[in-house]
């Protein structure tokens, strides 16, 4: 049941991407093609829609493809597939590949890979506190893997799994499944408490409907997240990490 409800999300979070009318770019308007064809579940031609945005050249389209083989929709699950488009898509200038490269190197399905989830948060200008205030300044593979041999064994454990929870979360909330039919749209601070696994979300200048609509935004990102990675023991019970996420539902600021 819950692997049916995770792949559902990363369909929704898909379909997402879908936004023609407000597109600015040709990538988006390509995005937005695909988008539509996976809302009518007509693989074949998202796939073909796929493959022409992608010899196009279109970041955009790299993103979604990457999340496409991440979750197996449309096309077989293939995380060393993924992993090469979302790298693309950040070289095109998409921050978000480089979230989803750090959420994925850091899962427990993938390895995990604490160097890799690291090197990709710190492209990622992910803030987690210690965990990446501390890594190396240096965009040379061997030297930042150096560094990190420096790093006690239970420190890297503790730091992937902070990472890769707060990278899949701040990834999820720039495509908020419940955000489009709620418009919701706002900048809330996150407390996340790593010991217990917890985050507490307060709203700021949040617009909508309803407010609980605002919640029900970060909520799905957590809940996505929670079967992704394992925690470690003896996290400090008094640490927490404040960050903010950006749920916004105008498709022309996504990118």
């Amino acid at each position: 049941m819950k692997k049916t409800v995770c792949r559902l999300g990363w369909v929704l979070a898909l379909t997402m991407l879908a936004g023609a009318a407000q597109a600015r770019t040709e990538g988006e308007k390509a995005v937005g093609a695909i988008g539509e064809r996976l809302r009518a579940s007509d693989c074949e031609g998202a796939v073909k829609a796929l493959n022409g945005g992608l010899q196009a050249g279109y970041p955009e389209v790299a993103l979604m493809a990457g999340t496409m083989f991440e979750a197996g929709f449309c096309l077989k699950k293939d995380w060393n597939k993924a992993l090469g488009f979302y790298t693309q898509a950040y070289e095109g200038g998409i921050r978000e590949g480089a979230l989803r490269l750090a959420a994925g190197f850091a899962a427990t399905a993938n390895g995990p890979d604490a160097a890799a989830a690291l090197w990709w948060a710190k492209r990622a200008r992910l803030n987690a506190d210690h965990c990446t205030a501390r890594l190396p300044d240096t965009d040379d593979p061997e030297r930042f893997v150096a560094a990190l041999r420096q790093w006690q064994p239970k420190t890297l454990e503790v730091c992937n799994f902070v990472v890769g929870k707060m990278a899949f979360i701040v990834a999820e909330a720039r495509y908020p499944m419940e955000g489009v039919t709620r418009e919701v749209m706002g900048s809330p601070e996150v407390v996340f408490t790593p010991a217990a696994s917890h985050f507490r979300a307060e709203g700021r200048e949040a617009t909508g409907p309803a407010q609980e609509g605002f919640f029900a935004v970060i909520r799905q990102a957590i809940s996505l997240a929670g079967a992704r990675y394992r925690k470690p023991e003896g996290i400090p019970p008094d640490w927490k990490i404040s960050f903010d996420l950006v749920i916004d539902t105008d498709k022309a600021r996504w990118w």
